[in-house]
Formats: structure tokens, sequence, C-alpha cells
């Protein structure tokens, strides 16, 4: 049940813990191609105008909603627990501009990535989505007293722009209340892996 990953230099051995693998989602992707924008209720792109010293100028951006992600420790595994997923954007960016060379192949668009969630839904505070998203693409159920806020911050600021809620949260088998693996209503299909922290470096 273990995966392996490797970088430039470093090789990390995953335990697999629940949901589809990579390798099955990306058997199951078909007819992927990339297309002009058709409007979203996620992001929506804008142009920023502004004078600075007497020159107008403008700066593109995309707006888009808050999220929140998870730092999630396994006391029984010693391991940080990560999510695997394909990314459309991860792949589609290594596309050649000029339209020669050759197209990715999906596992490409595969990220390593904190339990995360954007902040779309009224009436729940951003400690409370992080608990339902580990539930989602976990499968554990955190008490809210448990998850801890660690730290706010703005990420892709140059296009971007939008805010971060980080947290906190400590997990067991003994919490477990599902498979995880997301929402497959939504298009989700995580797997999820744990990180012994003798190799979180």
């Amino acid at each position: 049940r273990q995966c392996k990953a490797s970088g430039s230099s470093t090789s990390y051995a995953f335990q697999r813990l629940s949901g589809p693998k990579m390798e099955e989602t990306a058997r199951a992707i078909e007819g992927i191609r990339v297309q002009e924008f058709q409007g979203s209720r996620y992001v929506r792109p804008q142009t920023v105008s502004y004078d600075l010293e007497g020159t107008a100028r403008t700066w593109d951006m995309i707006k888009s909603m808050g999220s929140v992600a998870v730092v999630l420790y396994h006391r029984d595994l010693d391991s940080v627990v990560l999510v695997r997923q394909f990314r459309p954007p991860v792949w589609a960016s290594q596309i050649p501009e000029s339209g020669g060379g050759e197209v990715p192949g999906l596992e490409a668009g595969f990220t390593y990535e904190l339990c995360a969630g954007l902040i779309d839904k009224s009436g729940l505070t951003p400690a409370e989505i992080a608990r339902e998203e580990i539930a989602e693409e976990c499968g554990y159920e955190v008490a809210l007293g448990s998850i801890a806020r660690v730290t706010t911050y703005t990420h892709a600021t140059a296009h971007l722009g939008s805010r971060e809620d980080i947290f906190y949260a400590e997990i067991d088998e003994s919490m477990r209340n599902g498979e995880g693996g997301g929402l497959s209503a939504d298009g989700e299909a995580i797997e999820v892996l744990a990180l012994p922290l003798r190799q979180a470096r």
C-alpha cells in the first residue's frame, strides 16, 4: 500500500490511505481539451486601472474565492496527511504555447496538496469549512474545537491575491468516518496519502 514520488533529488515513500488511485483517475479521464473561458461562479477575470506617478496603468487579475487548507497530522502513523488529485490548470499550463511539441501526459496534472477547499458555503466559518473538508476529502471526523488556526496568507499575488486560512488538526484511525476521496458529484477524485514525518523535510 505504498507509492513513491520522486523529485529532483529526493524520493518519498507514501502510505496510501484511501480514495481512488492516481492511475485509476487518469484512465477515467477522456476527451480533455482547452477552450475559451465560458464564465464561472468560481473565478472572474478583471482588469484593475490606476495611476502611478501620473501614468495610467492597468493590471489583469482573476477574482476568486478565499480558501482553507489543513496541516493534518496522523498520530498513529506519525505522518502528515496529503491528498493527490488531478488539477486541469497544472496539466494545461504545460502545453507548449506555440502549438508544437508534445502534449503532456495526464500524470503531469496530478499534484500533492494539503487537504483544502474553497470558502463557498454561506453561514459557515473557515474552521467549520476546514472540518467539512477533512471529512469529505480524507474521511476523518474532527471536533471543531480541535482545529487550530495557524495563519492566513495571500497566494498567487501577481494575478489572484486571494486569501487562504491555514489550520492544524490531528487525527487517528478511531476518528475515521468514511473513505474520503472528495465529492464525486463535484468531479472530485482525491487520493489520500500519508507521508512519514521522518521523510517530511
